[in-house]
């Protein structure tokens, strides 16, 4: 696999990561990019290398940063870059035996080199694009130095590392596994767990996030929750930025998932629930937390989501999208407001509408009888003022009746009116064959009616049928998805 889809595919860790990670596929186009040939920047090849148990890491102390660092090197116009720093690595150390934990790159960062001289020449300030990867050796074979570019090579135990190397910093932003392996946080249940994991599939840990495994989230779920979540990186940052962030909202989250019978029929709302969680974990402040809290919240994210397809209002700022303890009821209010006002808009416009149609049919009764051609000029301007109002009012009342539409859909099925159609299309067909499932039977009929008759939108909203929350919706789906 080439460097550029390696990058493509590699996750960052943070921003640092992340800008660098832009920077380097940015660098790919320039000329000469894997050769020291480019004076400004070039792509190097690092190593990580641990020991068999992951208590030790081997370092070399570098001339010419003239500190203890990982080891590393030039491609030199290689563009296996896991194939160079195997070799830099060996090279450096003297070591003969050195595996890939893992093909994947571990960490990237952009590393300024200072000027300096070497073998006898200048070398100006430039950049290494450096890609580092997992490796592993052991730590009983003999190690020794190479002369002209580092003045020792050592094994250090993992709390020693930051305190004898003068950029470890930049690197442990992205070890993840080292990092955390640092802090102490593997103990030995956690680590026959990955051993499992890596027994069932051996490339299950190439993307894992191991802040899963600090034990405030790890104590706190089911090992088949922490493999589960591990597949998704993404899924897996967000928990552990939530748990930091609002320890009540990550609370109300835990118990949720514990209360489960089945991960897999509920991924749908665990993604929900940890995008938006995560997301507006500033904006929610929990003051209460009782057995409704969650529910609560997954369905006011529900609504939160679909606030980009409120704009069939003239205004939708005053929409009461805060989360707060009687938010639904906030919200109910304002559909009812919303869709009376409309209502009376949509009446005043009939009204006029026909006031002008009775004066159209004037004008045209006018017209048959009248012989005076300057009078029927008149006329025949008056009736197309009047046909033009008419047109302007006709699409007026037309905006209302869908504007009432959209209303209904919101207040009773927590949805528009697109996206009731759009469940129509794709769980709404063929149940009649299907038993057992007569209140899905009974939502998606009401969503048909809703659509279908336009004169009965207002006898419906009235009436004291079910409101449907998006918990429930997505239950609805849930159960059809099964048959």
């Amino acid at each position: 696999m080439d460097l550029a889809k390696q990058l493509e595919l590699y996750i960052p860790y943070n921003q640092q990561e992340e800008k660098d990670k832009q920077v380097i596929l940015k660098a790919l186009n320039l000329k000469d990019i894997f050769f020291r040939t480019n004076e400004m920047c070039h792509i190097t090849s690092s190593a990580w290398i641990v020991n068999s148990d992951f208590t030790k890491v081997l370092m070399a102390y570098h001339r010419i940063y003239d500190s203890w660092a990982w080891l590393g090197g030039h491609n030199d116009g290689n563009t296996d870059c896991l194939q160079v720093a195997i070799q830099e690595a060996k090279e450096e150390s003297g070591l003969k035996n050195i595996v890939p934990l893992s093909d994947s790159i571990f960490s990237i960062e952009v590393l300024t080199v200072d000027g300096h001289e070497k073998k006898g020449s200048y070398v100006s300030s430039h950049l290494h694009l450096n890609i580092t990867y997992l490796l592993q050796a052991d730590e009983n074979e003999e190690v020794h130095i190479k002369e002209d570019e580092n003045k020792g090579v050592k094994w250090f135990l993992m709390e020693e590392v930051e305190k004898v190397s003068s950029k470890i910093n930049t690197y442990f932003d992205g070890a993840n596994f080292i990092k955390y392996q640092k802090d102490g946080i593997f103990t030995k249940e956690k680590l026959v767990m990955l051993e499992g994991m890596l027994e069932r599939n051996k490339h299950a840990l190439e993307y894992t996030n191991f802040g899963l495994f600090r034990d405030n989230i790890y104590d706190k779920f089911s090992n088949e929750f922490i493999e589960y979540i591990s597949k998704f990186p993404k899924l897996s940052n967000k928990i552990i930025n939530l748990e930091e962030s609002n320890p009540k909202l990550y609370q109300v989250f835990v118990d949720r998932v514990n209360g489960y019978d089945n991960l897999i029929d509920n991924y749908s709302e665990i993604q929900t629930m940890i995008e938006g969680f995560s997301k507006n974990a500033y904006e929610v402040e929990l003051k209460e937390v009782n057995n409704d809290t969650c529910e609560k919240l997954i369905n006011w994210l529900g609504i939160k989501n679909q606030e980009k397809d409120l704009d069939f209002l003239s205004s939708n700022k005053d929409i009461p999208l805060v989360y707060s303890e009687d938010y639904q009821e906030k919200l109910s209010n304002y559909w009812d407001n919303k869709f009376e006002t409309i209502q009376k808009e949509k009446s005043e416009s009939l009204l006029k509408l026909e006031e002008k149609r009775q004066e159209l049919q004037q004008i045209n009764n006018l017209l048959e009888n009248e012989t005076d051609r300057k009078k029927k000029l008149d006329y025949e301007l008056k009736k197309m003022g009047l046909d033009s109002s008419i047109l302007v009012l006709s699409e007026k009342v037309e905006k209302s009746e869908n504007q009432i539409k959209e209303c209904y859909f919101q207040r009773k099925f927590s949805m528009s009116l697109k996206d009731a159609k759009r469940l129509i299309k794709e769980y709404g067909s063929d149940l009649d064959n299907i038993e057992g499932i007569e209140y899905e039977k009974n939502f998606f009929f009401a969503l048909k009616e809703g659509i279908d008759h336009q004169d009965k939108i207002e006898e419906f909203y009235n009436s004291k049928d079910i409101n449907y929350s998006f918990t429930n919706i997505e239950k609805i789906k849930q159960n059809i998805a099964k048959e």
